[in-house]
């Protein structure tokens, strides 16, 4: 993140902060699917925070005017543990009442998270991977579609020394 601008590709030191952005479109339906889960799963080398005071999720009518704050009884936020290749990610679900509130509007999850020691040095860089995971019917049919996207950081082990000659003055 740059201010305003955000990217899907950035370079990061170990141990720095990530501020990710996730907008997701919830269509005016939505009450009536049986399944509308958002996952955020980093690879290994990336850690989504464990404070929920990290994560501000907010609503609005376009993808860049999300403005209202949807607050934490309207939705359930599940950390999903590291495994295998994966780090810490998380999982959000609406409940009822904040499917009623968001129907055909935007949900932004801004969230912190932070590059570890197991990151990947330059190379593929370290991806991390956004699902939407919905009902493909609402006549209460048990299959799924799922729409994914990936942000992915860099990070590298440069490091310069400079030294003075004392003895040649």
């Amino acid at each position: 993140n740059g201010g305003d601008t955000w990217k899907t590709d950035e370079q990061y030191r170990l141990d720095d902060e990530i501020l990710y952005r996730l907008i997701v479109y919830v269509p005016s339906n939505v009450a009536e699917l049986g399944t509308f889960e958002i996952k955020d799963v980093p690879q290994v080398g990336i850690t989504d925070s464990e404070s929920s005071s990290d994560y501000t999720v907010n609503y609005g009518d376009a993808a860049n005017a999300c403005n209202a704050s949807l607050r934490a009884d309207n939705y359930t936020l599940t950390k999903i543990e590291a495994s295998g290749n994966n780090g810490q990610g998380f999982k959000l679900e609406l409940n009822s009442t904040g499917k009623g509130l968001v129907a055909g509007k935007f949900i932004q999850i801004v969230y912190k998270a932070h590059m570890n020691a197991n990151a990947v040095i330059a190379e593929i860089g370290n991806g991390n991977t956004a699902t939407l995971t919905y009902s493909k019917s609402i006549s209460g049919g048990n299959e799924n579609y799922t729409i994914t996207d990936e942000a992915r950081v860099y990070t590298y082990q440069f490091q310069i020394t400079k030294y003075k000659d004392s003895v040649a003055e």
